[in-house]
């Protein structure tokens, strides 16, 4: 089994082309946190969203993330050496009857505190919680279907005409000041062009 642990971080960037409010909630909705401890993670520090975990389960955070709207990613901290402090309030527990599973929901550990706060200590984790998965993070919009009055609309026979034929009177042309000239005459004069002349004076033949 390899000893290899990851950890996952977010720096505040939000997926191409998404809205960062909706993002924010749906990160809110993900983590089961208020909006002040999702602010937090938007001050543009590095934020440690799960660390020492395997790959697989940091590239599952990292699709829960994606999902969301946040662009996170994945760090090999096997080298480092772990000095945070526990966490002052215990984690929210998960709202299920069933223990909790690395998939599930689970504590969130962030290194990074309230934007314009500073500590010389070392930072505290957030008691927020990891939504299960399948859980919708954004909730469907129902949209009424479209109700068209149709009952003055009849169909027409086949092989009627939709369009009514609009018709084109032929076109008349005067003519009667053209001429034709007999067969034979030459429509353009020719231009004149010079023989060349070239000089062969110089040049000889040998005799076979």
């Amino acid at each position: 089994m390899s000893d290899q642990q990851f950890a996952v971080v977010f720096k505040g960037k939000v997926v191409e082309g998404a809205d960062p409010a909706q993002v924010r909630a749906n990160l809110a909705k993900l983590f089961k946190a208020d909006a002040k401890r999702i602010e937090a993670l938007f001050s543009g520090k590095t934020v440690v969203v799960k660390k020492g975990v395997d790959e697989d389960t940091a590239q599952h955070y990292i699709a829960l993330l994606t999902k969301a709207g946040a662009v996170a990613a994945i760090v090999d901290t096997t080298a480092k050496t772990q000095a945070v402090s526990k966490p002052a309030a215990e984690p929210v527990k998960p709202e299920q009857s069933e223990p909790a599973t690395p998939q599930a929901a689970v504590p969130m550990q962030a290194l990074a505190t309230a934007a314009g706060e500073t500590s010389s200590t070392p930072p505290q984790a957030i008691d927020a919680t990891m939504a299960e998965p399948g859980v919708l993070l954004v909730d469907p919009q129902h949209v009424e279907a479209a109700i068209i009055d149709t009952a003055h609309l009849d169909m027409a026979e086949v092989g009627a005409d939709l369009v009514e034929y609009l018709h084109v009177d032929e076109p008349e042309f005067d003519l009667s000041a053209f001429t034709l000239d007999p067969p034979g005459v030459i429509l353009v004069e020719p231009e004149k062009i010079t023989p060349p002349d070239f000089d062969t004076s110089e040049l000889s033949l040998d005799e076979n």
